[in-house]
């Protein structure tokens, strides 16, 4: 496992951490762009994200996905472990969903149905509920 520099840790992360380097395992930090900010290209776009701990779950507005990586195993986000740690993906989405409620974050508007795209949770029992009907043989 690779170890992390706190020397490439910003100043003032190092400093608001206890000068460790290391995020606090018990608090949760989130980001929420819901717009097109800049740059385009692969995992760029409006996105919220929480971090926890190791975690790091990203969820895509367009197209309502989800992104999972362990950063200590990871920390270049190269590995999307979401479709293997479905749990791990519930708890991170509803800590999110939580959060953007708590502070009634704005949801950008979904361009097919006008209305504002789903919380995390909803998003991710959207798609658990698709996945089990497209299992489920027709009758």
């Amino acid at each position: 496992m690779e170890s992390h520099d706190p020397a490439r840790v910003p100043r003032s992360v190092r400093l608001r951490f206890g000068g460790r380097g290391a995020f606090p395992k018990g608090r949760a930090l989130f980001w929420h762009f819901p717009n097109n900010w800049g740059p385009t290209g692969p995992g760029i776009g409006p996105s919220s994200t929480v971090r926890k701990g190791d975690w790091k779950l990203i969820y895509y507005h367009a197209g309502q996905r989800f992104e999972l990586f362990n950063l200590a195993e990871d920390i270049g986000e190269a590995n999307n472990l979401a479709a293997n740690n479905p749990a791990k993906v519930g708890e991170m989405a509803a800590l999110l969903s939580r959060c953007l409620k708590s502070v009634e974050a704005q949801m950008p508007g979904d361009r097919k149905t006008g209305r504002p795209v789903a919380w995390p949770l909803e998003a991710l029992r959207l798609s658990l509920n698709e996945q089990d009907r497209s299992r489920t043989p027709a009758e």
